[in-house]
């Protein structure tokens, strides 16, 4: 299905993959910072005021296995 490229032979659109792979990610970040409440905006895909959860949300790539900063 994946590889005929089009969107309307998928089951569940894309999206629906991307949230619910994130939800287990925003809750391992929650954990690792000792299990406090996080506030998320979902538009921005960042943490609302707190720089140590949004450190959480990638790391450090090595080249040339890089992610560009536009894609």
């Amino acid at each position: 299905v994946i590889r005929s490229g089009k969107d309307e032979d998928l089951i569940n659109p894309i999206i629906t993959g991307h949230f619910g792979a994130s939800l287990v990610h925003l809750a391992n970040i929650s954990y690792r910072l000792g299990g406090r409440s996080l506030k998320f905006d979902k538009e921005k895909e960042k943490f609302i005021n707190d720089p140590e959860a949004d450190k959480l949300l990638t790391r450090p790539y090595r080249a040339p296995f890089i992610v560009p900063d536009k894609v």
